[in-house]
């Protein structure tokens, strides 16, 4: 029985709608950018969360790999 509640949590879990809201911010003398994201679920509680401050140059790069990896249509 103990089992069977577990699974269905873990089934409920996985039915959740998630959001994910970002923000950004640029400093232009240092050539720095800060990033931040929340996720919450479906009825706003808090799941989890991230932030980080990278180079200009980086956010650039990623943003090229990821546009190349879509092009490369590996999920097909």
């Amino acid at each position: 029985m103990l089992v069977e509640q577990q699974d269905e949590k873990r089934r409920r879990r996985l039915l959740e709608k998630l959001k994910c809201n970002i923000d950004s911010i640029i400093f232009v003398e240092s050539g720095h950018m800060g990033c931040a994201a929340i996720v919450r679920n479906e009825i706003g509680s808090f799941v989890r969360c991230i932030s980080s401050f990278m180079k200009m140059v980086e956010i650039i790069a990623a943003r090229e790999a990821l546009f190349w990896l879509r092009s490369l249509h590996l999920d097909e």
